[in-house]
C-alpha cells in the first residue's frame, strides 16, 4: 500500500513530486512515476504540516489557511492524500463493526473510524483531531458525544443503528477503493441497499488489477 501528499480545495488538485514540485492531477489522479509515495500513512502526516503561501503554476494559494474568507479573492488549498494498493483488501465485516461498538466507553468524546485495514476502530476525541492528514482513515462518522448511548453493548444491540453505520461505512469503502479516496465524512446514510453495494464490490474484486 502505497500513499501520497495531495493538496486540494474543490479544485484544482496537485500531488506532490519526487522534487519537491506539485503536480496537478485534478482529472487523473493514476500513480504515475513521478509522484512521491509514502509506504506509512504516518509520513504523509509528516509531511503536510506546512502552513502559508505556495505558488503553483503561477497562482498562489494559502495553505491550510486557519479561516477562509468566503467572499474574499484569496485561493486555499488544504492537505489530503490518496491511496494505491496491489492487493485487493479484505473486506469490512458487520460482527467486527459490531464488536468495535460494544466496547466503547460512553463516558467519553467518540469518533467511529473504518481504516485502510478495513478495521472499524473507537478514536476517543480529544485526542483525536480531524484536521490532521491523516490517511489511516478511509471514513469517520459524526463524533458520538458522550453520555447519548451511541457506544456500548445496548447500542451494538440497537440493530438500525448499526445497519445504518455499517451500510454508509461500506459504500465509503467501495469509493475509497474505486477513486483512491481517504478520510471521508459521513453524516448521512446511503440510499443504497447492502446488496446494491455488495455487488458493485464484488465488480470491483472481479476486475481488479495491481495499481502499482
Amino acid at each position: 500500500m502505497l500513499f501520497t501528499v495531495e493538496l486540494d480545495f474543490i479544485e484544482p488538485h496537485f500531488r506532490l513530486q519526487k522534487d519537491g514540485t506539485w503536480r496537478e492531477c485534478t482529472r487523473d489522479k493514476n500513480l504515475q512515476e513521478s509522484d512521491l509515495t509514502c509506504a506509512a500513512a504516518s509520513e504523509v502526516t509528516r509531511r503536510s504540516d506546512k502552513k502559508g503561501m505556495l505558488e503553483i503554476n503561477g497562482t498562489v494559494y494559502e495553505v491550510a489557511p486557519d479561516q477562509i474568507e468566503v467572499f474574499g479573492d484569496k485561493k486555499y488549498l488544504s492537505y489530503s492524500s490518496s491511496v494505491f494498493r496491489r492487493i485487493y483488501p479484505k473486506e469490512p465485516t458487520f460482527a467486527q463493526l459490531k464488536s468495535t461498538i460494544a466496547s466503547g466507553d460512553d463516558s467519553t468524546h467518540n469518533c467511529l473510524i473504518l481504516n485502510v485495514q478495513g478495521n472499524f476502530e473507537l478514536r476517543q476525541s480529544p485526542p483525536f483531531n480531524q484536521l490532521i492528514n491523516d490517511p489511516s482513515i478511509v471514513v469517520r462518522h459524526e463524533t458520538f458525544i458522550c453520555g447519548n448511548g451511541y457506544v456500548g453493548p445496548e447500542a451494538a444491540a440497537f440493530d438500525k443503528l448499526m445497519d445504518d453505520l455499517f451500510v454508509s461505512s461500506l459504500e465509503h469503502w467501495k469509493d475509497h477503493l474505486k477513486y483512491h479516496i481517504t478520510q471521508e465524512y459521513s453524516d448521512t446514510n446511503t440510499s443504497k441497499t447492502l446488496k446494491q453495494i455488495k455487488g458493485e464490490l464484488e465488480d470491483l474484486r472481479k476486475n481488479w488489477k495491481p495499481e502499482y
